[in-house]
Formats: structure tokens, sequence, C-alpha cells
């Protein structure tokens, strides 16, 4: 099924895998740019997978540990994360790309669909059914893929879960998806910071550099390229009023659970 709205929670690489694999916020799992590692004690759905009796294996590129000064003769730390088998194409020219040699030695005929966007092999059609279900177009997150995947295996979700399971999306029991979703960055260098709210209509941006900070209010419906801020538009005060609490809404939902209390005091 095709998702037509969904969206990353960081338009960074590395937090938006960390947020993928956990199910988290970046303010949760605490990877906010390139470069930070993702501690491998943050809960994740490959754990949690193994944990309730199935065999997890990474076959790919997971860029959860910053490259510059890694040392790439030791084994990556994949059973830290939860796997217990590992393929890596962790960065090319790096470790041994294992899952290109495996395609060439199996299935050549295949190596040049690996370029594609989604590759699908001929003779496999994706039957239109399974892509223009009413839920693929309703708002979803990157978090919501960890508490999906736990569901459709019947594997618990765990504690600081912060996604929405989208099977009854794909089902098409349901086509309500989320009211808006929440997008952030954060360079801890420089301080720069962007906190971003797309709603079914509008999308509201605030950003804040040192003393500095910027409002970015655009009309979806009018303007659904974005060319035009209207958050200085009195026209759109209301509007700009109802986002602005909408993301204050949503961090505050977004912050952490963890770790969990132990007594009551």
């Amino acid at each position: 099924m095709r998702f037509e709205h969904c969206y990353i929670q960081n338009p960074v690489c590395m937090p938006s895998r960390a947020s993928l694999f956990t199910g988290r916020y970046c303010q949760n799992h605490g990877v906010r740019k390139n470069g930070a590692l993702l501690d491998p004690v943050q809960p994740n759905v490959a754990r949690a997978l193994l944990a309730a009796g199935h065999h997890t294996a990474s076959i790919g590129k997971l860029h959860f540990l910053p490259h510059w000064g890694r040392d790439y003769d030791r084994p990556h730390p994949s059973m830290e994360y939860g796997f217990r088998t590992m393929l890596n194409s962790d960065e090319p020219g790096c470790y041994r790309d294992e899952y290109i040699r495996w395609v060439e030695r199996e299935h050549p005929e295949y190596l040049e669909a690996l370029r594609a966007p989604l590759p699908v092999p001929p003779g496999y059609p994706i039957p239109p059914a399974n892509v223009d279900v009413p839920g693929g177009r309703g708002l979803v997150e990157h978090v919501d893929v960890c508490p999906t995947l736990l569901e459709a295996t019947g594997a618990p979700v765990y504690s600081g879960m912060k996604g929405t399971s989208l099977l009854a999306l794909s089902g098409g029991t349901t086509a309500a998806g989320r009211p808006d979703v929440l997008i952030e960055f954060r360079d801890v260098r420089t301080g720069f910071s962007v906190k971003t709210l797309r709603s079914a209509a509008y999308k509201y941006s605030r950003s804040r550099r040192g003393d500095e900070t910027e409002e970015v209010l655009a009309d979806l419906r009018r303007d659904p390229d974005e060319f035009r801020n209207v958050a200085a538009d009195a026209s759109y005060a209301p509007v700009l009023g109802e986002m602005r609490s909408r993301l204050l809404d949503r961090l505050q939902d977004a912050e952490d659970d963890l770790p969990e209390p132990t007594s009551a005091w």
C-alpha cells in the first residue's frame, strides 16, 4: 500500500532513521543531527520482534553510527540493536556490500532494479486495490511504522512508543489518518531549530536561531506549492493562533515517557 501523505520526523538522515526504527520522536531518542549515535539502549522494533520470538535481520543501510572516524575493521554492533543476522550495506565503500553481492550471485537479472526507487520484479504487478484504499490518503508519520509492524506480527507495543498502528488505514476500515504531523529539526552546533506542524489544510513552521524567531504559514488548499507565507496576513490570524496552539499540544504530547517510574515517589 502507498501512503500519499507520510511525513518523516526529521529531514536529516540519521534522526529520521532513528525515529523510523524506534517509533519515537527526535526529542525522545536523542538523535537530532547526523553524526550522533543512536543509543542501543533505546527501545526499537528489532528488539521487540526478537523478544516476541521472531528472527531479526538487517539487510541494507542502517546509519545508526557516525561514519566519521569509525574503525571499519571492527564488526558492526548490529546485535546491540536487536539484529541476529546482518547482511550489511551500511555505506558504500565501507563495509562489504553483502546485499549487492547476494543479488549478483543469486539473481543477477534483478541487479538493475536495485537502482530504481521502488523495484518491482517483472511479473509481479502491484494490485490497484493495495494502493488506492481510502486510508492511503490520510496523514501518517514515520513513527507509525513500528507499531504497525508489531501489531501485524502479534508482538506487544513497548513503553515509550509514540506512533500509532496503520493497519486500520491499510485495511481500508477507516480513512481517517492523523489530524496533523510533527516534524522537528535542530542543529546542536548552531542552535538553529525548526518545528513544523502540517495539517490537511495548512502547514506551520516556527524557526529560531539565537534571539531571532520566524513563522511561516502556508494555505495548502490555495497554495499547495507553498509559495506564499500568510503568517502576517490578518485574515489568517485565527488559523495562525490555532496552529500555534496545536503545535504546542503536539510538543507536549511528544514528551518522553521513559524512564518509567519505579515507585510513586
